[in-house]
Formats: structure tokens, C-alpha cells, sequence
């Protein structure tokens, strides 16, 4: 004899538990349907055959197009990085007393691009005139900088701007 004839409280439980599951699985079964059934309605409204063609069709044209732009965009982008590469965009800026006349009206500003390769600009001023230097820099060197000079070239090139940053 098996278990269940022996217990049959057991199976008759046991079956209602399953009878129960089974009517809970085919009512999430049929909401799920229910909403797919409402969310192709709502696609299909005021569609036939030919006109979701055509609604194709124009999806596939649309996406051509976007394509193309993004391609366009793209190039732009890499005309953009170069011109980014080359311009200047890391500065260092020393304020200091060139002929210690009580206030720092003296200035020197080093400018960069990414290579490190600008210019310096160092002005300096005392009470019945002003002096304006320019030095070039190139890659990060530049001959005979003063102490003021060679500051404010250090400061412009800790400011690093990494060439994944564009």
C-alpha cells in the first residue's frame, strides 16, 4: 500500500495545496496576458498591416539618419580634440614685489597647451614705468627664467589636464 491510502487526510490536503497553486499560476498567467494583450492594443491602435509597414519603414529611415549624424558628430568631435590639444589651457599665475617697493604689483603668467608648449609673460613694474618679458616655452623648458618666472611655469604645468580628460 502506498503512503497517501494509508493517510488520506494527507492527499486530500496535499491536493488542495495543489489545486490552489495551480489557480494562483493561471491567474498571474492570465494578468500577464491581459497586459500584453492591452500593450499591443495601444501599439496596434489605428494600424493595419499596411500602415505598420509604413511605420517601420519610417523607424528604419529615421535610424539611417541618426546614423549618420552621429557619424557626422563624431568627426566633429575629433576636429574639436585637436583643436583642444593645441590651445592654450593650463595657467600659473605668481603675484610678487619685482623692486620690493611694498606690494606685489609685479606679475608673471605662464601659458600652456597640453604638450606643455606656450609662453611666459612676466610684468613687472615699479613706481615710473612698467617692464613686459615674453619667453617661449616649448615641452615644459624655457632658458633663463627668473626664480618668479620659473613659479608661476611649475604652477602651469602641475595644473595637468590629462589627454583622456578631452
Amino acid at each position: 500500500m502506498s503512503f497517501f491510502s494509508n493517510n488520506i487526510e494527507l492527499f486530500t490536503i496535499f491536493c488542495i495545496l495543489l489545486t490552489t497553486c495551480s489557480i494562483v499560476l493561471a491567474s498571474m498567467a492570465w494578468r500577464e496576458n491581459a497586459n500584453l494583450n492591452r500593450r499591443l492594443d495601444v501599439f496596434m491602435r489605428g494600424r493595419n498591416a499596411e500602415n505598420l509597414e509604413n511605420y517601420f519603414v519610417d523607424l528604419k529611415r529615421d535610424l539611417d539618419y541618426l546614423s549618420e549624424e552621429s557619424d557626422k558628430m563624431k568627426e566633429i568631435i575629433k576636429v574639436l580634440k585637436r583643436h583642444v590639444r593645441s590651445s592654450y589651457q593650463k595657467i600659473g599665475i605668481v603675484n610678487y614685489d619685482a623692486f620690493d617697493m611694498g606690494g606685489n604689483y609685479s606679475f608673471a603668467i605662464a601659458l600652456l597647451n597640453l604638450t606643455n608648449t606656450g609662453f611666459i609673460i612676466d610684468c613687472q613694474r615699479n613706481s615710473t614705468a612698467n617692464f613686459l618679458y615674453v619667453k617661449e616655452v616649448i615641452a615644459g623648458y624655457a632658458t633663463a627664467l627668473t626664480k618668479e618666472q620659473r613659479l608661476a611655469l611649475e604652477s602651469a604645468i602641475n595644473n595637468e589636464i590629462k589627454d583622456s580628460d578631452l
